[in-house]
């Protein structure tokens, strides 16, 4: 898409698989102000900058939208040349950029809100590159890598980042953060944890030692080719104040090397950089009440919404007061009371009671009946029992079946859980304990399946037709399948049969679909079979419809000596194919009859004379009776002596005519000495040679 002009508002967009040779291949936006809400922008690739999207000018406004799987030269999801934009609640993930900032790069001013940038991959920034004034609040960085500077963010201008966190994020130097030589960064309330770098500056690299300003800060955890020292966390720490340092040495106002106890920085799935890291802060925390005041950055972006952008930023990461004071621990900070926190988190205050809830809980003035630190009021309640869920469920007073954490009961009225067979139960745990069965594993009982119509059941025996045997592959169960041979590639009918109409072919006229095979002939066409139709090709051969004769036939295209389906070989080269080779294995040299037999046999005389391999012919010739083709000598001669008189008489050709057209191995009538060529019946070729044996000797 591309915007010159205007304010277009979009909505519930999606821009997908598109690619540029120049940048912008998702949406280019010149110089105007669009305003965009839930729209995702995926997989699309720029050959220049911009994956996803390009700002050349103007002043965009972003909610709520998706940047993932999009790769451009720099700003992998999202290039700002000179625009102004402001994003809130926006994703960058799984981004990459061959130079610069795989989620973003912005040489322009851009604002950010509570946006997450995920698993983004660049040279330089993984995250994001800006050059520029920059504001980012409320902001998650996580798993982003750079092969050079910078895995969260690459600065080289005067960005403002506060109450954000970095964690599971790498490059060569500065792992969470890089700041060159002409970079102005302010960090504020910031939490840095699990970031690495293979050379310095795990957490924090400033390229000279005035580095960045950083302020009520944790930074632990993170490490570098030193370790977990000091460097690792923040290297050349320029003006950092009343900031949590691993391996602090001692310099710079309010610092603390003391470990700020977060609560799970790796998440219970033990992997940086993912989802359920937890890096808020525990009871006790040195960090609580251990920041500056004065050092908080302004409300700028309005995030309580009060219309004062002058105060102190009021809410942190997670939308809590930023303000608390905990009567428990010391005020380490600077400031009037209540004095802020280090790190991206203050402590929870859920009731707004102003006092830390693990105060409220220490003191009794609140319950926490799962001792997660969270005052039980706090907690979800949805069958409203006065009882947090996960204790309701722990206590056996409501069921959780199917383990979600949320009452059965809950599940089934808010609709989290399916009951088709209004049993009660949620489905997934009737399947579970199977009462009722789900052959198809789509999470659905097998009766509701064909109760609803998603699924059929030909013969009432409650199981889908899906969870049947089709010993043919055609769609339908054996037990319905009045056809059980049919090929799959033919069109079926219900009852597993070829449907009865196909194509009626023409020689010199198209082909004619869905013809009934009488009314094909009526027509003069040529009735191609059915289940077929005139545009497909079920045998693979790239010959289509009627250009087809043997359509299921993937070798022939015309019924050849043999028909289809069947191979015209000749496999022991006598000239007769195998379909009509009664000898198929006869040596190639010997001259053989019309069904691939030897065509040599035995010549018998008067006078009892008999000679071998003789063709019938030249037998005749020199006044013998042939035998039969294949015969021999040694079983004695008499051909055509039916009823064995010893000659060939009359009542020998009475008894041939009986024969004639019948099969020779029909031994009740004594026939089968009358197949002379050995083909399999008495026909004509057999009375050539008994003609020839009535008219011998």
């Amino acid at each position: 898409m591309y915007n010159s002009q205007g304010s277009p508002i979009l909505a519930n967009c999606i821009f997908s698989g598109n690619s540029a040779g120049g940048p912008g291949a998702g949406m280019y936006i010149s110089q105007g102000n669009p305003t965009l809400a839930n729209c995702t922008f995926a997989d699309n690739t720029a050959g220049s900058d911009g994956g996803g999207m390009y700002v050349g000018a103007g002043d965009p406004t972003l909610t709520d939208c998706t940047f993932s799987g999009n790769s451009a030269h720099s700003g992998g999801g999202m290039y700002n040349s000179q625009g102004n934009p402001t994003l809130a609640n926006c994703t960058f993930a799984d981004n990459t950029a061959g130079s610069d900032g795989g989620g973003m790069c912005t040489s322009g001013r851009a604002t950010l809100t509570n946006c997450a940038f995920n698993r983004n991959m660049a040279a330089s920034g993984g995250g994001i590159f800006t050059s520029s004034i920059t504001t980012l609040s409320n902001c998650t960085f996580s798993g982003n890598t750079a092969e050079w500077y910078g895995g969260g963010l690459k600065s080289s201008g005067r960005p403002t980042v506060a109450n954000c966190t970095f964690t599971g994020n790498s490059g060569y130097n500065g792992g969470g953060v890089f700041n060159t030589a002409s970079a102005s960064t302010t960090l504020g309330n910031c939490t840095f944890s699990g970031n690495s770098a293979m050379r310095d500056g795990g957490g924090i690299f400033s390229h000279f030692s005035n580095g960045a300003l950083v302020s009520n800060c944790v930074l632990w955890g993170n490490r570098d080719m030193g370790g977990r020292d000091q460097s690792a966390q923040i290297y050349n720490p320029g003006t950092a104040t009343y900031t949590c340092i691993e391996g602090w040495t001692g310099f710079g106002v309010g610092n603390i090397g003391r470990d700020p106890l977060l609560v799970d920085p790796d998440g219970p799935d033990d992997i940086l950089g993912t989802a359920d890291d937890d890096l808020r802060l525990l009871p006790f925390s040195p960090a609580i009440d251990g920041g500056d005041n004065t050092a908080v950055p302004p409300d700028t972006l309005d995030l309580d919404g009060d219309g004062d952008t002058s105060e102190p930023t009021p809410l942190d990461l997670s939308g809590s007061p930023r303000f608390l004071d905990d009567p428990l621990v010391d005020d380490w900070g600077s400031g009037d009371p209540p004095i802020v926190d280090m790190g991206a988190y203050e402590s929870a205050d859920c009731d707004g009671n102003g006092l830390a809830d693990w105060d409220d809980i220490a003191a009794g003035r609140s319950d926490d009946c799962n001792e997660n630190e969270t005052p039980d009021e706090c907690e979800a309640d949805c069958n409203q029992t006065g009882i947090p869920d996960d204790c309701d469920i722990a206590l056996g007073g409501s069921p959780d079946c199917n383990g979600n954490h949320v009452p059965d009961d809950c599940d089934l009225a808010e609709g989290s859980s399916a009951d088709c067979n209004e049993n009660t139960v949620p489905d997934d745990c009737d399947i579970a304990d199977q009462t009722s069965m789900d052959c198809n594993d789509n999470n659905i009982p097998d009766d509701c399946d064909i109760a609803e119509g998603t699924s059929q059941d030909c013969n009432t025996n409650g199981s889908p037709d899906e969870c049947e045997p089709d010993d043919d592959g055609d769609g339908v169960i054996n037990d319905c399948d009045q056809c059980p041979d049919t090929l799959p590639v033919l069109i079926i009918g219900d009852d597993g049969c070829p449907v009865p109409f196909g194509p009626c072919c023409f020689a010199d006229e198209p082909c004619i679909d869905d013809t009934e095979s009488p009314d094909c002939g009526l027509v003069g066409g040529s009735y191609l079979g059915d289940g077929l139709t005139c545009d497909r090709d079920p045998d693979q051969d790239s010959t289509y419809g009627c250009d087809d004769r043997c359509p299921l036939d993937p070798d022939k295209t015309e019924p050849g000596i043999c028909g289809c389906g069947v191979a015209d070989d000749d496999t022991d080269g006598d000239g007769v194919v195998g379909c009509l080779d009664s000898c198929p294995d006869t040596e190639s040299s010997l001259p053989v009859n019309g069904c691939g037999c030897p065509a040599l046999g035995a010549c018998c005389f008067a006078v009892a004379v008999c000679w071998d391999a003789v063709e019938p012919n030249d037998c005749v010739t020199i006044e013998g009776t042939y035998q039969w083709d294949g015969s021999v000598c040694a079983d004695g001669c008499g051909f055509g002596d039916f009823d064995d008189s010893g000659t060939v008489d009359l009542r020998d050709v009475g008894m041939f005519q009986r024969c004639y057209g019948s099969r020779s191995g029909e031994t009740e009538t004594g026939c089968e000495s009358g197949d002379v060529d050995r083909c399999g019946a008495i026909d004509l070729s057999d009375f050539e040679a008994f003609f020839r044996a009535i008219t011998g000797p």
